[in-house]
């Protein structure tokens, strides 16, 4: 079963809840510049025009994100979102010939979300108003069907310089690894859940780091979508959890062959 939320109608709420100490949009800093043609399939998630969060194009209608980004709590929802595609130019004028504008029409949040667990299954889907045009620069990724057995991956979205506070305008990526999950229980045991679709990564790059705007970004292992980003540490050095998608893959398909147009 799922959550469907229509945010056409929701009341607007924002309720900026630190990740580790809340939920804050993160972002990645640090990481090398990377061009829209290579992560075609990348997208920012906006309120009122404002990049919040990263998320990732699965179909023509549909956006994969974190619950995080589009809840301030289990029943507070953000409303007039809207995804922005084609471009690695956050700034780009909007007569851009790829960029690409889409109004969110509702969001699917996982039933067993739990914001005050841990933030577990913390995974959305977005329906879109009307349908992306796909190009080379805006088409859906490829997700796993079983677990991936890769060690390192590559962190996607845009910067943010955690001494300014600036948004970065240029996509960037960190290349990041996975380290294993009894390493991350023990930093994280004082907040008791941590479920097996939970995993933890580091970036490489001792000067890359994931801040503020990047929850619900993807994590690619070569160009397949492994997951989504969900926490940051507000701690330097410990590791960020990601959601891993393998254990959500048919809750996934089911809604999109049951919600696609």
């Amino acid at each position: 079963m799922c959550k469907f939320v229509d945010l056409n109608s929701t009341i607007s709420l924002i309720i900026l809840i630190s990740a580790v100490n809340g939920n804050l949009p993160n972002k990645i800093y640090g990481g090398i510049r990377t061009l829209m043609y290579q992560r075609p399939w990348m997208v920012s998630v906006q309120y009122h025009e404002h990049h919040m969060c990263g998320g990732t194009i699965i179909s023509e209608s549909h956006i994969a994100t974190a619950a995080s980004c589009v809840t301030a709590d289990s029943h507070i929802f953000y409303s007039n979102l809207q995804v922005l595609s084609g471009t690695d130019d956050i700034m780009e004028p909007r007569e851009s010939l790829y960029r690409q504008i889409h109004q969110v029409e509702f969001a699917i949040i996982h039933e067993n979300y739990e914001p005050h667990s841990f933030w577990i299954n913390d995974i959305a889907i977005l329906k879109l108003v009307s349908k992306i045009e796909v190009n080379y620069l805006s088409k859906p990724a490829t997700f796993f069907a079983g677990p991936s057995s890769s060690k390192t991956y590559h962190a996607t979205g845009w910067g943010n310089d955690p001494t300014t506070s600036t948004l970065t305008r240029y996509l960037h990526e960190t290349k990041v690894k996975s380290i294993p999950n009894n390493m991350c229980k023990q930093k994280y045991y004082q907040h008791g859940v941590f479920t097996k679709s939970q995993y933890c990564f580091l970036p490489i790059l001792k000067t890359a780091r994931i801040t503020e705007g990047n929850g619900g970004s993807p994590i690619i292992a070569g160009r397949t979508l492994v997951g989504i980003i969900s926490l940051v540490p507000t701690t330097l050095n410990y590791p960020a959890v990601y959601t891993r998608l393998y254990f959500y893959h048919m809750w996934i398909n089911e809604i999109l062959a049951g919600v696609s147009n």
